[in-house]
């Protein structure tokens, strides 16, 4: 090992350990965007926290392998919002782990750390790469990312031979089944990348790798979802509610693999160039090399066909490490310095990891100037703050203050007809959960919302409604499930911005077993009249 070496290795770790402290170092959970996947998470943790799991007891357009993670950071660290950046922690622990172990001894300890610095800005950097290199703090996408990342090391077993011993290899082809099956859990989607992947590897590490790969797959879903009720369950929900219509259904996922193919085609074009060099200069093997990674990189595609975001940012991970794959190869072979894709891919690695750190930095200033300017009083919630005020607006002294001062002004700019703003869903749920706490006793109530995305059952430490959809679909879908006969209380959102998810039934069953209690700026509060309760 060189002075150069561990210098990359030192550098590749303190950037890694940057990217951990961001998340954990602060002691608030800060959004400045969007609302709903954050309380989504929540919403999952809390369920989990209270013995529920996803598919089996309640329904779910995912199997639980993202799921999982968050309530186990529940379980860890107690069910609060917060424990949703310690899910993070938990996501990129499990990918550096996995991909400590796939890279061993296959590539250079110069890639293996790139490989690992791009999954730590991937997982830990505070702003999707599906939205492109924009200055917007959010909570989306976790099993988005955490799938590339395995990806990027599952191509990498794939594509190389390892200098371990046979029975380390056995354990790691185990390993890659057991992730692959993670994937399909985690999104049901994400098994076309395997559809993809098993051919791969078996034209390039042979029938033996293969099968214990399979092995390793096979054995998992025989331990975690051994009737697969969870896989088909999830994907008949999925594909219901979301794939029919969302981005214009398979047409418009189809279009947008193109558009992607498109955005990355000078950097394709550069990985052509590279393989035909690879395969004029040594032939022998190359074939099997070049269609893994090739196949490799097409069911990462079909894969990100279901992500959301910028097309010209999805296929950047699994390029590098393509490139860094290819640049190995030729060199390995004396045939080329390789420097072009060399350069390419470190340009490309560079973009991931700056883009995430510049976030994570922003992450911890922000989050430090704003910690105490909760308007959520106490509970699981209390740590979770956004932006809600702009320069020139009065915050206010108190949080009382605090969240009066932000509900005049949001109502004000209601009245106006101003457009919406990223922090107006915080506003609403704090009075919402303001409203919720003058209720005696309301952690034993049962509550939902109309207003899609508005969960208030941790916030107010409440049994869980497992009838009540765990992300916000439309009226049609919620007829499927929800029943009103599991509920205490029903708040009704007055926010014109945020979709009633009550079927018309629901909405007449509210009218008739319920009645009308307490009212906010932003709620209506109506207690079922079976409750036998007189706090009104």
């Amino acid at each position: 090992m060189t002075k150069l070496n561990v210098l990359t290795i030192g550098a590749g770790l303190l950037i890694c350990c940057g990217f951990i402290f961001s998340r954990i170092a602060v002691p608030v959970l800060l959004d400045d965007g969007f609302i709903v996947d954050t309380l989504f998470y929540g919403n999952l943790g809390w369920r989990g926290f209270n013995g529920l799991h996803p598919v089996l007891d309640y329904p779910h357009h995912y199997g639980g392998g993202f799921t999982s993670f968050i309530v186990l950071a529940f379980n860890s660290f107690g069910p609060t919002l917060k424990a949703i950046d310690y899910t993070y922690v938990l996501l990129f622990l499990f990918a550096f782990i996995f991909g400590s172990t796939v890279l061993l001894g296959r590539v250079s300890i110069d890639n293996a750390i790139i490989l690992l610095t791009c999954s730590a800005a991937i997982i830990l950097g505070v702003n999707c790469i599906e939205d492109g290199f924009i200055d917007i703090i959010s909570h989306s996408f976790a099993y988005n990312h955490i799938a590339i990342c395995l990806m990027m090391f599952l191509t990498v077993f794939v594509a190389t031979t390892s200098k371990l011993t046979k029975i380390l290899e056995f354990l790691v082809s185990l390993f890659c089944g057991g992730v692959l099956f993670f994937l399909m859990i985690m999104k049901t989607p994400f098994l076309l990348f395997s559809l993809f992947y098993f051919p791969a590897l078996w034209v390039n590490r042979g029938k033996k790798v293969s099968f214990y790969t399979l092995l390793g797959f096979v054995s998992a879903i025989y331990l975690f979802d051994p009737a697969l009720t969870r896989t088909i369950v999830s994907t008949e929900l999925l594909f219901s509610n979301d794939i029919r219509s969302a981005a214009g259904g398979i047409q418009g996922r189809v279009l947008h693999g193109i558009y992607i193919v498109l955005a990355a085609s000078p950097i394709l074009l550069v990985c052509a160039s590279k393989c035909l060099t690879l395969y004029r200069n040594d032939p022998t093997g190359t074939s099997n090399f070049i269609f893994a990674l090739s196949t490799c990189t097409l069911g990462y595609l079909a894969a990100c066909l279901f992500m959301n975001g910028y097309a010209y940012l999805k296929l950047m991970p699994i390029l590098v490490v393509v490139l860094l794959l290819l640049s190995e190869r030729i060199r390995a072979s004396s045939a080329d310095t390789s420097a072009s894709s060399d350069l390419v891919a470190l340009v490309l690695a560079a973009l991931i990891i700056a883009q995430g750190a510049v976030a994570s930095i922003n992450y911890v200033r922000i989050s430090s100037e704003l910690k105490d300017y909760s308007l959520i009083e106490k509970g699981p919630v209390s740590m979770y703050v956004m932006p809600y005020f702009s320069p020139g607006e009065k915050a206010g002294d108190t949080r009382e203050e605090r969240l009066s001062n932000a509900s005049e002004a949001l109502a004000a700019r209601r009245k106006n007809g101003e457009p919406e703003r990223g922090a107006d869903s915080y506003v609403i749920f704090a009075d919402g959960i303001q409203l919720l706490q003058s209720v005696p006793e309301v952690q034993s109530k049962r509550i939902v919302s109309t207003g899609g995305g508005y969960d208030f059952t941790l916030a107010l430490e409440a049994p869980p409604v497992v009838s009540y959809p765990v992300w916000p679909w439309d009226r049609e879908g919620s007829a499927n499930f929800l029943d009103l006969d599991d509920v205490d209380i029903v708040l009704e959102s007055l926010d014109p911005y945020r979709a009633n998810v009550f079927s018309s039934d629901a909405m007449a069953k509210l009218e008739d077993e319920f009645e009308l209690c307490r009212t906010s700026k932003f709620f209506k509060m109506h207690i079922s009249k079976n409750t036998g309760e007189n706090f009104c």
